[in-house]
């Protein structure tokens, strides 16, 4: 009986310390969440660049020096290279497609960059892209390109150097060795432009407005703009404005032309 006892003791002594290891194994092992896909932004953009006819544009070159947007700094502009798979200037192919590599950089993931293209003949294009994976298809508008030739209103010599275009917009027209203004593609309601002359960061001279009549597209050939020597505005406040003036501003304001003396010359 003893023995029997004994034995139940054992068996009961067992069971238990069985059933609290397995307990305790359980309180001791972690919770584990299942792992979560980290998606990081792609290495490359892919553009295509088609008319507004769906027909490839070959030839687009996308601006190197393009303003970076970061993941953790969303509302800053930096910039960076934007190079095409070989280290190049992207430009499009024949098919009109381009693969841009995004900016390697050290300062977090790139979710945005600033794109600008530039072609003879199509309006530049310029946006902020989501650096997403697929291709970002762009149709581009076809412009005029303005080329011009300007001479001083008084001696009637060419006026070659330090000379800008004026549009109202961003623009880079480009000086040739010859003397002209070349233009890039202008849009189609861009409907006049104006000449001035700046040195040294002080205008001098300035044309009179010139109208664009052409609105088909390609280029256009204009000599001998005149241009007039740059006048100084100069005033006093009216004594009615109250004093004393602390941080005050002027602002100019032009006002369009008279039609009855628009002497503007029509192109």
């Amino acid at each position: 009986m003893f023995r029997s006892l004994v034995q139940r003791f054992w068996l009961v002594s067992l069971f238990v310390l069985a059933g609290t290891g397995s307990l305790l194994a359980q309180k001791t092992e972690p919770h584990q969440e299942p792992a979560k896909e980290i998606k990081l932004p792609p290495n490359n953009l892919k553009f295509k660049f088609i008319d507004k006819d769906g027909h490839p544009i070959e030839g687009i070159a996308i601006k190197r020096q393009s303003g970076i947007i970061y993941a953790d700094m969303p509302l800053v502009s930096i910039g960076g290279d934007v190079r095409d798979l070989n280290g190049e200037d992207p430009v499009s192919g024949s098919d009109g497609s381009v693969e841009c590599v995004v900016p390697n950089t050290q300062s977090g993931d790139v979710i945005r960059i600033w794109i600008e293209t530039n072609h003879d003949d199509f309006v530049p294009w310029r946006e902020y892209i989501d650096v997403v994976e697929g291709v970002n298809e762009v149709v581009l508008e076809r412009g005029i390109q303005v080329a011009v030739t300007a001479i001083d209103s008084g001696t009637n010599k060419p006026i070659t150097e330090n000379l800008f275009g004026i549009t109202g917009r961003i623009e880079n027209w480009k000086p040739m060795k010859n003397g002209r203004l070349v233009s890039p593609a202008l849009a189609k309601d861009c409907r006049r432009f104006q000449l001035a002359q700046i040195v040294d960061g002080v205008p001098t001279h300035f044309s009179e407005p010139v109208e664009i009549k052409q609105q088909d597209g390609g280029k256009l050939m204009l000599n001998d703009i005149p241009m007039f020597p740059a006048q100084k505005l100069k005033g006093t406040l009216s004594p009615k404005v109250p004093r004393p003036i602390k941080n005050g501003q002027v602002h100019i304001l032009s006002h369009g032309l008279n039609p009855k003396t628009n002497n503007s010359r029509i192109a």
